[in-house]
């Protein structure tokens, strides 16, 4: 049709463009500014703008076909894989109520744990604040007694050292009667004198030092004990310590004797005098030279970095243990009663 219209419009314009002759013999040119001139170059402009839309509109059709034919593919595709994903979502679904009922499980078995500890807990703890009232006023009660203990030791040793003073002034005396009976040439029997004053000063010296002893040292059961809380000593110097006190290292005889004492004990580590210096794992009393007639470990000896002295600590309850004897440690001087 479009072709037939261009055709009637091609001839219309061939038509209106040959000359016209009148009859006076002149020829008259065609106007191409008529109407119908100006209704086909107008028609022809619209054909030329028709003409391009259509090739747009044949453009677009195929586009959509396209467009239609991959729409059709994706749903096919979609199909497809919801079919997949259903599958897979139905076997997600099996398996988080699986997991769903175990953790209940578990969860109901944590709380019954959970329910139980706490139970226990709220026993212990109830034990252990009567323990710590219990202890707690224990403590108060023995810290008066020491106290007063103490106030009695002080008073003591203020008496001691003015006792000492005395007799130091005693001996500046005696010297200085010495070197005038030496001038005078009569030095062997004021010596002899003096000799026999300082004797008397050496016993009373001796007394004063066994009083500072006795004082210290506290009878617990059917031995005396010294408790050193404050000051931690390597092995060695505690027992050099103790040697000068006039005892020794703490040597326990019996799981008794070793409990009793522990009462006593504020601390958690004290040194005794049982050592294997000698041969690694044969422990020896170092008072007696011989093996201890009681050993109770709280933890076996293991040796670890040359461990060779023996300690006393509290666990479930009072035992031994090897540790370096250059370690820190309170310690535990004894000696029998008079």
């Amino acid at each position: 049709m479009q072709n037939i219209f261009l055709g009637f419009l091609l001839s219309l314009i061939l038509q209106r463009s040959t000359a016209t002759i009148l009859p006076d013999g002149e020829t008259k040119e065609p106007d191409c500014s008529s109407y119908i001139c100006e209704s086909v170059r107008m028609i022809l402009e619209h054909m030329v703008v028709m003409n391009e839309r259509i090739k747009k509109l044949e453009s677009y059709t195929s586009e959509f076909e396209k467009f239609k034919k991959e729409l059709s593919d994706l749903k096919i595709n979609q199909n497809s894989n919801n079919e997949n994903l259903k599958i897979q979502l139905e076997n997600r679904t099996t398996e988080v109520l699986t997991e769903n009922t175990k953790v209940k499980e578990m969860v109901y078995s944590l709380q019954t744990d959970f329910t139980l500890q706490k139970e226990n807990l709220k026993s212990l703890a109830e034990r252990t604040n009567e323990r710590y009232e219990s202890l707690d006023n224990k403590i108060t009660a023995e810290q008066a007694v020491k106290t007063t203990e103490i106030n009695k030791l002080s008073m003591r040793i203020d008496a001691v050292d003015t006792q000492f003073a005395g007799q130091k002034e005693n001996i500046d005396i005696i010297q200085k009667e010495m070197n005038k009976k030496l001038n005078k040439n009569d030095g062997l029997h004021y010596l002899e004198d003096l000799t026999t004053k300082q004797v008397n000063v050496e016993k009373a010296i001796q007394k004063i030092n066994e009083t500072i002893r006795n004082v210290a040292f506290k009878k617990i059961g059917s031995k005396a004990y010294y408790i050193e809380e404050t000051q931690e000593r390597n092995w060695n110097d505690s027992r050099a310590f103790c040697l000068d006190l006039g005892g020794h290292l703490f040597s326990p005889q019996s799981q008794l004797e070793l409990d009793t004492l522990g009462k006593e004990l504020k601390n958690e580590l004290y040194w005794t005098d049982i050592q294997d210096f000698s041969k690694e794992g044969e422990f020896i009393s170092d008072t007696t030279g011989r093996k201890p007639k009681f050993l109770s470990w709280r933890q076996n000896p293991d040796d670890w970095n040359g461990e060779d002295c023996v300690e006393i600590g509290l666990s479930r309850s009072w035992g031994m243990n090897d540790n370096g004897c250059s370690t820190l440690l309170n310690f535990v001087c004894e000696r029998q009663t008079l």
